[in-house]
Formats: C-alpha cells, structure tokens, sequence
C-alpha cells in the first residue's frame, strides 16, 4: 500500500510539471500479495502488455525473485525498496533494490548484539523464504566466536502469509 501511494504521488507531481518530454507518466499496478507463484503471473502480465518502462516493486523477496526472471529476459529494469535477499540483486543485472542486502544486515546485527546489547548467547527465528534464509546465514557466517546460539526456529513462511491474510480479513 505504501510502495503504490508513493508511486502515485510521485506520478502526480511529474505530469503536474509537464511529464517527461511533455509526456504525462501513467502507473500501472499490480498486487502480488507477497506470492511469488502470483508475481511471476503478474510480471509475464505486464512484460506481454508492453507498456512498462521500468518496474517498482515487488515487496517481498521471494516476490521480486520470481518476477526478476521475467523482467531480466525481457530487459524490463526493476527496483525494490523492500527486498532485500542477496538474489534479488545478484541474480539479475536489471534489478536494484534501495536498501541494504541481507549479507549487510547480517555482518551489521553480529556486530551490534555483542558490542551494543552486550549479549553472547542468542536464539534466531527465521523463515524459510529467500528472505529468511539469506539473512539467517549472514548473521551466523558473520557472529564472532564469542555468541553462542542457544535455539534456532525456522518458520514455515507459506504457513505465515496464509495465517496473515486470514487474519486481516
């Protein structure tokens, strides 16, 4: 919801100063719902309508994954403010993201939880999406000898988005 307000307000002040080439910029949007099974459908929807110049989104990284093959053998550039999986951009060069990679986030926490939480024994709970996974082994290739992991839970994230879109209805 607020990737596409985002997008939309940025539409709105490009054609209010004229568009691009005096050209008005339309938007059009697509909701994956955060499966990447209804994101590759979407991605093959729009490269096959054409019009599309550029991609923003998807949120999820399994999401973006499964679009991000669509696009690249289209040629269809694609940027991400939310996914953040080391794939997402390492596995196409037609994709960008606005944020950290997983591989950053990972080697920042085993950095902050002993030297700012003074903390050496953790637990790690984490999904089994690409997501999941590639933030889960950059935090423990990067933790210094001196954290030890006490419990690890992986999370069945299929599970997770069912049980979350039967609770928001």
């Amino acid at each position: 919801e607020e990737i596409r307000r985002s997008a939309e307000l940025a539409v709105d002040a490009v054609n209010a100063g004229g568009g691009i080439d005096g050209h008005q910029v339309g938007l059009l949007v697509y909701d994956d719902q955060n499966d990447p099974e209804l994101a590759r459908v979407h991605a093959e929807a729009i490269v096959q309508d054409g019009r599309a110049l550029a991609v923003l989104g998807h949120n999820s990284s399994a999401a973006t994954l499964a679009g991000s093959e669509v696009y690249a053998a289209a040629g269809l550039p694609f940027v991400s403010a939310t996914a953040s999986a080391d794939e997402v951009t390492r596995s196409s060069t037609w994709g960008f993201t606005t944020i950290f990679n997983n591989s950053a986030q990972g080697i920042f926490l085993a950095t902050y939880i002993p030297h700012v939480l003074g903390e050496h024994t953790i637990s790690i709970v984490y999904g089994d999406d690409a997501y999941g996974q590639s933030l889960h082994g950059a935090l423990t290739a990067a933790l210094p000898p001196d954290v030890t992991v006490a419990n690890t839970w992986r999370i069945d994230m299929a599970v997770w988005w069912r049980s979350m879109a039967w609770s928001s209805n």
